[in-house]
């Protein structure tokens, strides 16, 4: 299946803009990469720095892997 990184965006932007962790994660990635959307590390940054208010639920989740 091939992938479609304009509705991925759409629904992770949606998720995001909830304060979703994994999807503020991703986002961030996606602006990291360029994953279907133009590169811009200022973006990737304050969806990373957006995912600090998630710390509890972070090391949750590294303490779970």
């Amino acid at each position: 299946m091939p992938k479609n990184y304009d509705e991925a965006l759409y629904w992770i932007q949606k998720s995001a803009e909830q304060d979703y962790l994994l999807a503020e994660i991703n986002l961030a990635l996606m602006y990291q990469y360029g994953l279907g959307v133009p590169q811009d590390s200022q973006k990737a940054l304050y969806w990373y720095n957006k995912t600090m208010a998630h710390k509890n639920k972070i090391q949750w989740f590294n303490l779970n892997e």
